[in-house]
Order: structure tokens, then C-alpha cells, then sequence
């Protein structure tokens, strides 16, 4: 008895994890660049504007003590580009 209901609760984790992938597979892909920032904080030349906390002390076993404020310092967005959208006119035949 203890057998089946551990085999019934894999069945339904794994379900639950193949949905889990369909949907994952059926979004598109998140437009982060390498620096872990999105799209929309990059200007159009592809320049970071995000501040992230870098590190300005370390310990004995360099670990940081204390952090400081900086801009990013990417210099260009490496992400996936977004599919730009267009409009096309219905072919009309011309004959």
C-alpha cells in the first residue's frame, strides 16, 4: 500500500513538472543581457544606466566588507533582441 501511493505522488510531481516545461518552452525568451540587467535599462547604443553595489573593502579572507554605488559597467547589450513588429498589406492579385 505505501509502495503505490509513493509511486502515485511521483506521477503526479512529475506531471506537474512536464507543465511546468511546456510552459517554460512556450514563453519567450526574457530579454537580460550578460550583466543580468533587462533590455529597457540599456540606451539604443546598447549602453548600461543601472547602479549595482560593487565592492570597496575586504577582509582577511577577501570577502567584501563594504559596497559603493556604481554604474554598470556593460558596455553593450548581448541579450536576445525582441522581434521588431510589422505590418504587411494583404496580396492582392493583380491579373
Amino acid at each position: 500500500m505505501r509502495t503505490r501511493h509513493e509511486r502515485k505522488v511521483e506521477l503526479i510531481s512529475a506531471e506537474g513538472e512536464k507543465q511546468r516545461a511546456l510552459q517554460a518552452a512556450n514563453r519567450p525568451p526574457e530579454a537580460i543581457c550578460g550583466c543580468t540587467h533587462h533590455l529597457a535599462k540599456h540606451d539604443k547604443q546598447g549602453k548600461c544606466h543601472e547602479v549595482v553595489q560593487t565592492p570597496t573593502a575586504w577582509d582577511g579572507d577577501k570577502k567584501p566588507l563594504s559596497y559603493e554605488a556604481r554604474p554598470c559597467n556593460c558596455q553593450q547589450y548581448i541579450g536576445p533582441r525582441p522581434l521588431e513588429t510589422l505590418y504587411a498589406e494583404d496580396i492582392v492579385d493583380l491579373s
